[in-house]
Formats: structure tokens, sequence, C-alpha cells
């Protein structure tokens, strides 16, 4: 039940956005939370529902009253409020932590199930839209965020050509905000000419590159906004949690370059003889996944596809197998804190 089915998901679209505006309003809208506070315990007792005004004070709601709500401001959805979408979306939102049922003490004096906010978790979800992506599960998460993924091609001095992939993040306030494609150092180093092209094709025009060099990182800086969504970064994965990827793998006997998405999960955190920092995953990678963004269940990026832990003499001579490492996001959100948008690390 975690995860709807896309279908359910695109096309109940205005229902979805009036639920999650709904119930967590508590954390992220209190106005309309006082508003709905209002209505509800005002209808509940025209309606005589025991308890019904003090788990509303408490903050917990039901569908019965989502319904009384809508109804009250006239909110309408096309074709009507089917109840069994409504039950489908809480028993997801429940179960993945967005929302929580009354405490069993208290679950008995209620004739209707109910549901409140879940807290800072809840908010920090909603503030980077990503709680339907924990919906609709990684099929939604891939078909909204594939126009974020980039192709970038490094020609050299000889007009040779390799393939690496970065992805669309933008940040900042009115005074600094930037528009960026993340991707390796190691993809645009030793280039002549750098071009960058959408999943549909269409190259995109691009200011100037800032590479760190410290990191396995570099930041393509965008002439403009794009109009798609953005990803946001995410700290750190957990160990087993699962991920994907998206990105540019070279395909034996394959013309192109196409967009492709591996699953995975995180196996371990590991620190290089540099002391540099990554985490090991278990999503298949080749070359041209370098800048890849390592995705979580909520949309966000953990980390950043960066190289195989792999030496060849080992391999021949004692069959250790090759590692997947990437990046954590929050070495990257240190280096583009310092390299672009000039703030502390975190």
């Amino acid at each position: 039940m975690r995860y709807l089915a896309q279908r359910i998901v695109n096309e109940n679209g205005d229902l979805i956005d009036l639920l999650i505006k709904f119930f967590t309003a508590e954390v992220t809208d209190p106005t309309s939370f006082a508003d709905i506070q209002q209505i509800c315990i005002k209808k509940t007792k025209e309606l005589n529902r025991p308890y019904g005004e003090q788990f509303i004070t408490l903050g917990y709601l039901s569908a019965f009253d989502f319904h009384m709500y809508v109804t009250e401001k006239k909110m309408g959805i096309k074709g009507g409020i089917p109840s069994t979408i409504v039950d489908i979306v809480l028993n997801s939102l429940t179960e993945a932590h967005v929302l929580h049922h009354l405490p069993s003490n208290l679950a008995s004096n209620s004739r209707d199930i109910r549901y409140k906010a879940g807290g800072e978790y809840c908010k920090f979800l909603y503030e980077r839209h990503a709680i339907y992506n924990v919906l609709g599960g990684w099929q939604f998460i891939v078909q909204r965020y594939s126009q974020c993924v980039f192709k970038i091609v490094n020609i050299n001095s000889e007009g040779d050509h390799s393939i690496g992939t970065g992805f669309y993040y933008a940040a900042g306030n009115s005074e600094i905000a930037k528009y960026l494609i993340i991707t390796n150092r190691h993809v645009i180093e030793k280039a002549s000419k750098i071009e960058i092209y959408s999943v549909d094709d269409k190259e995109v025009s691009y200011e100037k590159i800032i590479p760190d060099t410290k990191n396995d990182l570099a930041y393509i800086i965008l002439k403009e906004k794009l109009e798609i969504e953005t990803f946001h970064l995410y700290p750190e994965p957990e160990v087993l949690s699962d991920i994907i990827t998206i990105g540019y793998p070279s395909i034996p006997m394959t013309a192109q370059a196409y967009q492709i998405s591996h699953k995975g999960e995180v196996n371990s955190f590991v620190e290089t003889y540099n002391k540099n920092r990554f985490f090991l995953f278990s999503a298949k990678t080749s070359s041209g996944n370098s800048g890849s963004p390592i995705i979580n269940n909520y949309g966000m990026v953990v980390g950043i596809v960066a190289q195989d832990f792999f030496e060849q003499a080992a391999f021949f001579e004692k069959g250790k197998p090759s590692y997947y490492a990437g990046i954590p996001g929050v070495e990257i959100i240190n280096s583009a804190n310092e390299l672009v948008f000039g703030s502390a690390r975190i």
C-alpha cells in the first residue's frame, strides 16, 4: 500500500492536492488549519458527533471532516470525491509516516479513523514537494524527474567524444538565485568543448563551469532558469535504504546514449586514503553514469555517482569485484555552498 499505482496518482491530482493540504495544514499552513478546525468543529457540533470537537482541537482529522470542509468551502472536484481513493491515499500517507493515527487508547472513542500531520518530517517533505513522490513510488519519480537529468558530452582537442551525466539543481534567494547542473569534475576535465543535452536531445546553454579541486564535483552554471522540476539535496542516505540512479551509461551495440534507470540499495559508508567520504551502493553503473543523481524514495538526491572502486589485478588474481561509489549529498551541499553560493558549510 505504501506506493499508490502511478495511474491513481496521475488521474487524481486535484483530489490528492486537497487531501495533502487538508491533512498536513497543522504543520504546513497554520492559517488554513485554523479555518479547517473552525469549520469542522462547527459541523461536528451540528451533527452531534461525540468527541469530534476534542479530536479536531488536538489536530486529529477524519475523512468525514474532509468531506464536510470541502463541501462547505465549495471546493468541487470533477467527478466527485471517490471515498475509495480518499481511503487509499490516507492509508498510504500513514504508512509513509506523513500522517499518524489516534493513539490506541483514544481510538475507541472515535467513530471515525483520524489522522494527524507528522510534525517536522511531514513539513520537510511538504516544503520540498516530495509527498507526491512518497505516494507515487519509483515509476512516478522517474517520470517526474527524467527531464532533470542531462547528457553531458565532453569533446577533447582531438575531436573524441565521451559522455557523462548531470542533474538540475536550483537554489538561493532573491539576491543570489543560481540554476545549475551538477556533475563530476572528471566528466568535464580535459574538454575543448562541453555540450549538454536534455532527454529530448535539446541542447542547453550555459555560462561557465566551476570545478571543485578537492572533490570530484563540478557545477555548470546555466544562463537561465529551466522550466522543469528541480531536484532537492538530502544530506545522507541510510545503509540498506533503497535508491535509484538515472543517467546515460554506455550500452554495447546501441547507436547513442539512452537515459537509463537502475535500482539498488546503499551498502556502506567508506573513506578513501585521501580522506574523501563515499558511500557504496548496488545499483548497476558503467561509463556514462558518472554524475548521475542517486535518488531516495522521497525523490531527493542523496548523492552523485562518482566512480568504481576497482583494481584489475585484484579482480584477476583474487576475484575481488568492483564497488560502485557515490559522493554523499552533504558533501555536495557543502561544496556548492562554498563554490557557487558563497555560504557556510553544514
